[in-house]
């Protein structure tokens, strides 16, 4: 009796470890809490990948909605124009992030712009697919409802922080989310969080509705006391000190 060998065509085995590999990033969302193995398989099936190049637009302010996404490798940030066209960012997202949610409201209008901040791997399913997985997979419904929770806490939050503290304040609570969000540790110190997305004068600015010459002269301050470093072109910022920054009775 011969052995039965399973011969896999190499277009399909290509299609096989992409799927896989997007179920371990899709496990990063939030969005697989719960579910049973064939329906996270069923999930990471049912997306579509784009390689999206730096400054690329993914999608405009205020046109249709018509896809979800999540962000496999890279950094997207999102941001709200003024009609004389200036630009605040609203959020800088990494490996994880679900955005796009606007695709399941009544509207569908998108609220933000959505750009590739550098290349970026993303994870895309249009409304209808959505929809059916919802239907398909109850829980999902409860995990979407619940990331969007989550979002619309934190948009609270820093809303309370833009409108009751000044720029040194609000600089450092937007490094300290930045390094929450996109922080690896370093091993020479416990305190220090190296940021893995580029994070210019310019771009904070547009965070926290400041002028660049005040955001880098702020900048320059904290360099002087030792609160950021930079190494290699990349932000280090030490979390105790901006901490203590944000709330001292908290941190002492």
């Amino acid at each position: 009796m011969s052995t039965a060998q399973l011969i896999i065509e190499k277009g399909e085995h290509n299609e096989i470890l992409k799927n896989a590999d997007r179920l371990w990033h899709l496990q990063k969302t939030g969005l697989t809490e719960e579910l049973s193995l064939r329906e996270m398989h069923l999930l990471a099936a049912s997306f579509t990948d784009r390689i999206f190049d730096k400054g690329q637009v993914i999608f405009r302010q205020e046109e249709e909605a018509k896809a979800i996404f999540f962000v496999n490798r890279g950094s997207v940030r999102l941001s709200v124009a003024n009609p004389q066209g200036r630009e605040r960012i609203m959020a800088v997202l990494g490996t994880g992030d679900v955005f796009g949610e606007e695709v399941l409201g009544v509207k569908r209008k998108r609220r933000t712009q959505a750009i590739a901040h550098e290349e970026a791997w993303i994870s895309v399913a249009n409304r209808e697919t959505t929809l059916r997985l919802m239907n398909e997979i109850p829980v999902l419904s409860r995990n979407l409802i619940r990331l969007f929770d989550q979002k619309l806490a934190e948009a609270r939050e820093e809303l309370e922080t833009l409108s009751f503290s000044d720029t040194e304040h609000r600089i450092a609570s937007t490094l300290l989310k930045l390094g929450e969000g996109h922080g690896m540790k370093v091993m020479s110190s416990q305190f220090l969080r190296k940021l893995r997305i580029p994070v210019s004068h310019e771009y904070l600015a547009q965070m926290i509705g400041a002028n660049r010459p005040h955001v880098s002269a702020i900048m320059s301050q904290f360099k002087k006391r030792g609160w950021i470093q930079y190494q290699r072109r990349k932000l280090l910022i030490n979390i105790a000190e901006l901490s203590n920054l944000v709330s001292p009775a908290e941190s002492n």
